[in-house]
């Protein structure tokens, strides 16, 4: 595809190779030579202030020649054809146009690219939630009611029919659903191999609770535990990922002892069928290189390098956790997704690469989206199993139509009929049910 565009820079390259060259298997050429785009006889786009025939024009404004990050002035407006659209831009035909040109309602990549990159995230008075979270009710798609919809996605869909109209033997890219089953592993077990501190600690908690059956269960564990449902876990018809938390002792990071042989001989199991990555504890945000030690013990524990990771409770600061797990050797982050709030925090289905607006550069690690979890369902949404499943299909169906990624979260206490899990299994099934 020949490209005019009168400047270039990197958030404009970014996009395009996330748009037309992953998305899309586009190959392009930029040029500012006017004469020779308006010449040429090849598949053709114009992203300026001018319309030009036979193209695709789409309106340019300013972000993604801008260096700094900035509050932008945006409003959301729902379209018959494009569904919702901001960055719009009202451009002036030229009278002596007579030859046939389609021209966007509005900057497609300017608009991809602030979703894409996480821009709002970055605004300064943005306000985060008790764990210092971006709270998704301060998000454009919350706010605009699109967080259920893949909407780059949606807008490239649109966006191949109107260059078709162009050229029309043009062969795009194609896409299937594609269903990823990942699994957090926050406790590995409920009560087997506890240490005696534990086991002291559990219990005075359960007593505190007014839950004194559960006492029993600590000093003589249940077989098989409530949280070993390993067995139950493994899809062999989808590809299933396990995010394994390496720390203890905090709050809100706690699991047996990390040396125990329990915890070994699992992780050994579950390694040999499927890919293991780790789950970096809360406490990793307070201390820089408390990542890269948890990283290094699990591949101590299993032989072998990781490189898939996600955020325990889904806290990261974007895009500086990206850039630390980058350098501590992830290639592959599957934390864009809101704890509260089912959807596609980034809008889209795809993976995509990290981009780090303030010092303009892309980072070298693949984010995927989930955008179902368990938790969100039952406890934050407060859905009975059928509600859930319901839910899950109308994610699957707006996957499907755009051909992405159907990314689950899942937790392996998430079936413990104590804990209010009791048929949720039906859930779980259908995360992955066609």
């Amino acid at each position: 595809m020949l490209i005019f565009c009168p400047q270039e820079s990197a958030r404009f390259t970014y996009i395009l190779n996330e748009l037309l060259v992953r998305r899309m298997g586009i190959t392009y050429t930029i040029t500012d030579n006017e004469s020779y785009f308006l010449k040429s006889s090849a598949l053709k786009l114009n992203y300026s202030l001018n319309v030009y025939p036979n193209c695709v024009n789409i309106p340019m404004c300013s972000l993604l020649f801008e260096q700094t990050v900035a509050a932008q002035d945006i409003q959301v407006h729902a379209h018959n054809k494009w569904l919702h659209v901001f960055f719009e831009l009202d451009v002036e035909v030229p009278v002596s146009l007579h030859e046939k040109y389609t021209l966007l309602p509005f900057d497609l990549f300017a608009a991809s690219f602030y979703l894409l990159s996480r821009y709002e995230e970055l605004l300064p008075k943005r306000s985060t939630d008790l764990h210092g979270r971006f709270e998704a009710k301060n998000s454009l798609a919350v706010q605009n009611e699109f967080i259920h919809l893949p909407l780059i996605d949606c807008w490239m869909e649109e966006l191949k029919l109107q260059i078709l109209e162009h050229f029309p033997t043009i062969q795009f890219k194609q896409h299937q659903i594609k269903f990823i089953n990942t699994i957090d592993i926050d406790f590995v077990y409920q009560f087997k191999a506890l240490t005696l501190y534990n086991k002291l600690k559990k219990s005075i908690g359960f007593v505190f609770r007014n839950q004194l059956s559960q006492v029993k269960n600590v000093w003589f564990p249940l077989d098989p535990d409530p949280y070993d449902t390993y067995s139950q876990l493994m899809l062999s018809h989808v590809e299933t990922l396990f995010f394994v938390l390496m720390a203890n002792g905090t709050k809100h990071d706690k699991n047996i002892h990390l040396n125990s042989q329990e915890f070994h001989n699992l992780l050994k199991r579950l390694n040999q069928s499927f890919q293991l990555g780790v789950h970096p504890s809360i406490q990793s945000h307070r201390f820089p290189k408390q990542t890269q030690k948890e990283i290094e013990h699990l591949s101590t524990i299993i032989q072998k390098q990781i490189q898939i990771s996600r955020q325990h409770f889904l806290k990261f600061k974007w895009p500086d956790t990206f850039r630390k797990l980058s350098e501590a050797g992830i290639k592959e982050d599957y934390s864009m997704a809101y704890p509260d709030v089912l959807g596609f925090r980034a809008a889209t289905a795809f993976p995509f690469k990290a981009f780090d607006c303030k010092n303009n550069c892309e980072l070298n690690i693949l984010i995927h989206s989930p955008c179902v979890m368990d938790v969100t369902l039952k406890n934050q949404l407060k859905h009975t199993p059928d509600e859930a499943i319901d839910e899950v299909k109308k994610l699957q169906h707006n996957v499907a139509k755009v051909g992405g990624e159907f990314i689950g979260i899942w937790h392996n206490s998430s079936f413990d009929e104590y804990q209010g899990w009791r048929n949720w299994e039906r859930v779980y099934h259908a995360l992955y049910s066609k």
